[in-house]
């Protein structure tokens, strides 16, 4: 393993701007906890927000 590879934080996805320049990824950590706070928002309607949150480290 070289020494940059414990750098890296795996991303949900990537894409490129309109000028075909990638953009900057959006890493998989913040991806999870986005999609799990506003699953949260839609869960509070039926009282099971803290089901759908994911913990963060």
């Amino acid at each position: 393993m070289d020494d940059d590879s414990c750098n890296k934080r795996p991303i949900a996805h990537a894409a490129k701007d309109a000028n075909g320049q990638w953009r900057r990824p959006h890493h998989l950590e913040d991806h999870l906890a986005g999609v799990a706070a506003v699953a949260g928002c839609h869960a509070r309607a039926f009282g099971a927000e803290d089901w759908a949150r994911v913990p963060r480290r």
